[in-house]
């Protein structure tokens, strides 16, 4: 039996997340929480235990605390995993955003009995995502400040990028119409049969 412990604690320490098993209640109050909770939040998991520090609840972004719950009574109700994101504050204050997956337990009668899931630190992702985004911004201005025609084809001459000129010479109303189509689709005919 102390191998076995052994064991799952020596697993549990190793895995690059935060497992968890909470009632579903107001407080998300804790059963189990694993040490990986002090990397993401900065807060020991002791802390959590029967919310004797702290709860759950209080360390998730208020912005995001009905969206998860949401997320979790939809899936709970319907008897499937839930995957969610959502940022935690973290004791030294920068926000931590975190992906989790989870599903209840339930008992011979069908009661609901508690959450078991992991959640994993996001943050870099979503942080690369936000670049991303920023950045496609970007280009998607320089293309739309140029007073001609300015694409960008993908390797198989599919536009993947227009700007408003181009909207305009091909006669469309918006980029979509474009987006995703081969130039030759706007040659002229006898262009095509060339």
């Amino acid at each position: 039996l102390i191998e076995s412990e052994t064991r799952y604690r020596t697993l549990l320490e190793n895995i690059p997340g935060v497992v968890y098993r909470c009632f579903l209640d107001e407080y998300w109050t804790m059963l189990f929480l694993s040490q990986e909770i002090q990397t993401i939040s900065g807060y020991p998991a002791s802390d959590f235990y029967n919310n004797q520090v702290r709860s759950f609840i209080s360390i998730i972004h208020p912005e995001d605390r009905t969206k998860v719950r949401e997320g979790i009574m939809q899936s709970i109700q319907s008897r499937q995993p839930y995957r969610l994101e959502y940022r935690l504050l973290r004791a030294d204050g920068p926000e931590r955003w975190v992906y989790e997956k989870g599903q209840g337990f339930w008992d011979e009668r069908g009661q609901l009995q508690y959450l078991d899931g992991v959640f994993f630190d996001i943050t870099e992702r979503k942080r690369t995502e936000a670049s991303l985004q920023q950045v496609n911004q970007q280009l998607q201005a320089l293309l739309d400040y140029c007073p001609t025609p300015l694409n960008i084809f993908d390797g198989n001459g599919y536009y993947h990028r227009v700007n408003q000129e181009t909207v305009r010479l091909l006669g469309k109303s918006s980029e979509a119409e474009i987006k995703g189509r081969h130039f030759g689709d706007f040659l002229p005919a006898d262009l095509v049969d060339v």
